[in-house]
């Protein structure tokens, strides 16, 4: 844990997910380094800010659109999960995934997967 200090130099370091802080001030000027993994609190280069419709048939197929921001063009995997708590690890026990179409940097969609497994419930996308 580095000591408190003011004046130190700051940089993010997006493709290894690292906070990197250099230096700075304490009653003294600091030559030191320190390095922080922040990939679990980064998250996603993208963002979901909605989805619709919010129900769905729960033979599939329904037609769903994502919008957010930051898509890319290329594959696209959505999962949904049954239960209503988000989670970090899949199993396919609890989750499905489809492949999505990539219409924008702001918004995809895909067909929902069936659901009889799992019965008449709500699901994280």
């Amino acid at each position: 844990m580095p000591n408190p200090r003011e004046y130190a130099g700051m940089t993010y370091d997006q493709r290894e997910s690292r906070l990197i802080v250099f230096g700075g001030w304490n009653n003294g000027w600091l030559d030191d380094l320190y390095s922080l993994n922040v990939a679990k609190i980064v998250g996603p280069s993208y963002a979901i800010t909605s989805s619709e419709p919010a129900l769905g048939q729960l033979s599939g197929k329904s037609k769903i659109t994502i919008r957010g921001e930051g898509f890319k063009s290329s594959t696209i995997k959505v999962f949904f999960t049954n239960g209503n708590k988000p989670i970090d690890t899949f199993s396919s026990k609890t989750t499905k995934e489809v492949s999505a179409e990539f219409v924008s940097d702001t918004e995809i969609y895909c067909h929902t997967p069936s659901f009889e497994d799992f019965g008449p419930n709500e699901c994280v996308v």
